[in-house]
């Protein structure tokens, strides 16, 4: 589950150590990219999860959403 640098993140590693210190725990950056690792990998895993469900109950995302996942998911590729 190693870090992507080609996929954009909206969080960066500075955002998620100060968010983090204002909650009173310190981490290092190189502890902030393996929480953010880890938080992008179960968001894409819910996703895609959720779009698995909806899909085996016949029950089917809009175009928009679809054009959204699969942006995402030709951007994690690369």
């Amino acid at each position: 589950m190693g870090s992507d640098s080609s996929i954009k993140r909206s969080v960066t590693t500075a955002q998620a150590i100060k968010m983090l210190a204002d909650e009173g725990l310190e981490i290092n950056e190189k502890e902030a990219e393996e929480i953010l690792d880890l938080l992008y990998f179960l968001g894409k895993l819910t996703v895609n999860q959720l779009v698995k469900n909806s899909t085996d109950n016949n029950i089917k995302p809009s175009a928009k959403r679809m054009r959204s996942i699969k942006t995402r998911e030709r951007n994690s590729k690369t």
